[in-house]
């Protein structure tokens, strides 16, 4: 049973400590101290539980003191008692997903075995597999946090993270055209999905988490989860969107807009995606090749690509610049402005300045 919010409560049990409703531990364990939560409001349960951790905590941590502690034995209580409470679910579901990516170099190593040159000899394998800096500094950022729980000194992670540079990769338009011929292949409702990705510019993990009764019917509005769970609300007014996620089918006791089988969310949509636009490209050059040609009439693009081509449309249409920032969840307008480059010298003073001002500012020289 949760302790009263109001009135006398409980006194918190040996290690623990009182935060809101919640019980927390409190160790501190080879000289550092550790606070999590016991997920519980009681007194009993929290007493029991705060023992076993502790005793984790401990058996993680004694190769410190005692011996060589494995890197599996560290991720594991990194997994149970650090992360989960530290961050929010889909930040440790990527976290999962990078150290699983990272496994194969480090399974069976030691803690003290994890160096610089491991970092980097990780690093040289990734990108040769063809990870993206951004993709390797995401792993890396999971392993640092991994490898602090554990308090190694001098994170070899952390410092190979600082001095990655992440460089933009060029952005793709493709053409409406191939999105069509897409759009007609991919099954079910990911055809819906693809439509509602090119015309309001969201991410694909703000469109397979999207729920229904966050769409406002009477604003004609759709709040989505951004980065860093923050919430950002969509105007639904370009083109037919709000009529498409309208007229999207319901299931009972299903929350998603987006669904298939039984009422589960869409996963792995990128490489499904992908899947289907490879399938297109292929028949295209089956079909150039039958016909003498050189090159196919379809160009390759992926999920992420239909954001890029929203925001240059909205653009080209006169729209401003700066409700594009808001509408795409960019913290800085210079992330925006990237995509200036598409646009013509008047459509790039009717973005900044309006269609009414873009005059105006031509003749002051702007």
């Amino acid at each position: 049973m949760r302790e009263p919010r109001n009135g006398r409560r409980r006194k918190a049990p040996k290690n623990c400590e009182w935060r809101g409703d919640t019980l927390h531990g409190r160790k501190r364990i080879n000289g550092k101290l550790r606070r999590w939560s016991l997920r519980t409001g009681d007194v009993e349960i929290a007493r029991t539980r705060v023992a076993e951790d502790i005793e984790r905590l401990v058996k993680a941590t004694a190769g410190y003191t005692q011996g060589r502690v494995k890197y599996v034995d560290l991720v594991a209580s990194w997994g149970e008692l650090h992360i989960v409470h530290e961050v929010g679910p889909r930040t440790a579901r990527r976290y999962a997903v990078s150290l699983r990516q990272l496994e194969p170099f480090l399974i069976e190593l030691y803690v003290d075995d994890i160096d610089n040159d491991k970092v980097k000899e990780i690093v040289a394998a990734r990108r040769a597999a063809g990870a993206s800096t951004a993709t390797i500094k995401r792993d890396l950022t999971a392993l640092a946090s991994v490898l602090d729980f554990g308090e190694v000194d001098d994170n070899p992670a952390l410092t190979r993270t600082k001095k990655l540079k992440e460089r933009r990769d060029p952005i793709v338009l493709p053409e409406h055209a191939h999105i069509e011929r897409v759009i007609k292949r991919v099954p079910g409702r990911m055809a819906p999905l693809t439509e509602v990705a090119l015309l309001t510019g969201c991410r694909q993990g703000e469109l397979v988490t999207a729920e229904r009764a966050r769409l406002d019917h009477t604003h004609r509005q759709l709040t989505v989860i951004g980065k860093g769970n923050k919430l950002r609300v969509i105007d639904l007014d370009y083109g037919n969107t709000y009529e498409i996620l309208r007229d999207m089918p319901t299931r009972l006791g299903c929350k998603w807009l987006f669904w298939h089988g039984n009422g589960e969310p869409y996963r792995n949509l990128s490489s499904r995606f992908a899947a289907l636009v490879g399938s297109e490209f292929r028949a295209a050059q089956r079909s150039a090749k039958a016909a003498g040609h050189d090159e196919p009439d379809f160009r390759k693009f992926t999920f992420h690509h239909l954001r890029h081509r929203h925001a240059v449309d909205w653009l080209k249409s006169g729209r401003s610049i700066y409700d594009l920032q808001q509408r795409l969840g960019h913290a800085s307008i210079k992330t925006t402005e990237l995509y200036l480059k598409f646009l013509t010298p008047e459509e790039q003073r009717a973005a900044k300045f309006g269609p009414g001002q873009a005059a105006g500012a031509e003749q002051r020289g702007a």
